[in-house]
């Protein structure tokens, strides 16, 4: 297995799914905002310092969190679905021509 057609199969396979990438970013930001005018609104504290400080450990900003990382890491699937066939069409393609 070829490292650098692998990663550069990837890489074409996440600028294909960059729309998706920019569309999950942007519905974090924004729920994001609107997480933390509701959060500083109940609690009456700030919800980044609560999930930079590890001595509060609310269970709130922590689930948050991971669910904004994971859809912030979801498009990675579909972009490795492309970047399968990509890369054994670019080992064939290599063979074909000798390289």
């Amino acid at each position: 297995m070829n490292i650098y057609i692998a990663v550069f199969s990837f890489i074409i396979g996440c600028l294909v799914c960059l729309p998706l990438f920019k569309y999950l970013l942007s519905a974090v930001t924004v729920n994001a905002s609107e997480f933390a005018a509701g959060y500083k609104k109940v609690k009456g504290r700030d919800p980044i310092e609560d999930a930079v400080s590890h001595y509060r450990n609310d269970s709130t900003v922590n689930s948050f969190t991971t669910a904004s990382l994971v859809v912030l890491i979801l498009p990675c699937i579909p972009a490795s679905f492309l970047a399968v066939p990509l890369y054994f069409l670019i080992e064939w393609a290599l063979g074909l021509f000798g390289v």
